[in-house]
């Protein structure tokens, strides 16, 4: 895994909230860590070596977070928020031009799948 997975893994993590009505602040809790770990210049093995320590907008919850991911490969945070949500509705996040309150409204009218979009 690298840089790029893990700030798209934050972003889907805030677009998946956002889909099931979580808080905005969660929602932009997860923005933020994406954005400041997607400017922070250093590699991310001296991220890792610091345990993500030290980036603005990320804390230590989220940056364990990051360093579970790393371990095992899967973001717990993603996995526990798309749970309930149909694997079609998440595979809607490909279209270019919809985001998470269109898919939400897609979703709420029946729509479950891309096929169904299309």
């Amino acid at each position: 895994m690298d840089k790029k997975s893990l700030v798209n893994v934050l972003e889907r993590t805030a677009e998946v909230l956002e889909l099931i009505g979580e808080n905005p602040f969660k929602v932009k809790n997860y923005q933020s860590a994406a954005r400041a770990l997607e400017e922070d210049p250093r590699e991310l093995q001296e991220l890792e070596s610091l345990q993500f320590i030290g980036i603005p907008r990320l804390g230590k919850p989220m940056a364990q977070a990051l360093i579970d991911t790393l371990k095992t490969g899967e973001f717990e945070p993603l996995l526990e928020a798309s749970k309930d949500v149909p694997p079609g509705v998440l595979e809607m996040f490909v279209v270019r031009g919809i985001g998470a309150k269109k898919i939400r409204a897609l979703w709420d009218a029946g729509l479950t799948s891309l096929e169904e979009l299309k």
